[in-house]
């Protein structure tokens, strides 16, 4: 696979579990008995759950397509590939989370 391609496909995962984490933050955090561990989006969840998700899901999406843009860059790709990982921990924890209900 070519590092474009990988690149590509790296950064539709991360739009895929932004948005996946942006539901069940909604759910569980909004919704449910768990709190946001980020203070400012936690703030805006708590001010305006819509906000949030649009705020949210245009935020990572421009973000995770303007690094894509510039992957041939090293850092761009090396941002691509980390917020990948975070967001697999993400996941990851989200699936614990969901066996304890």
């Amino acid at each position: 696979m070519s590092e474009k391609k990988a690149a590509t496909l790296a950064v539709a995962l991360l739009i895929v579990f932004n948005a996946i984490d942006t539901f069940f933050t909604v759910k569980y955090i909004k919704f449910g008995p768990l709190s946001e561990a980020n203070p400012i989006m936690g703030w805006l969840l708590s001010y305006n759950a819509t906000a949030f998700v649009v705020y949210k899901i245009i935020a990572v999406t421009l973000g995770g397509l303007l690094l894509l843009d510039n992957s041939e860059n090293k850092i761009a790709k090396g941002f691509i590939f980390s917020f990948l990982i975070l967001y697999t921990f993400v996941m990851l924890a989200w699936g614990f989370v969901l066996f304890q209900f």
